[in-house]
């Protein structure tokens, strides 16, 4: 039980690598500093991503827009 629940995390935070990522080098406009420094962020998984999920992901424009069209 305890194996799959650490396959099923490993695997949820591989996930949000990737899509955070995609994100971030797709739609994110930020500035080249604050891009940088969420790329550093970033190098510390499954944290790093997560906090980019909350503090800029979830405030981005492009999502609150996404979310009134459904």
């Amino acid at each position: 039980m305890v194996r799959a629940m650490m396959l099923a995390g490993i695997l949820g935070a591989a996930i949000t690598i990737v899509a955070m990522e995609y994100f971030w080098f797709g739609f994110d406009k930020s500035s080249a500093l604050k891009k940088v420094f969420w790329f550093c962020v970033m190098l510390f998984p499954p944290l790093g991503p997560a906090l980019y999920c909350f503090f800029v992901y979830s405030r981005s424009p492009l999502v609150a827009r996404s979310e009134q069209v459904v």
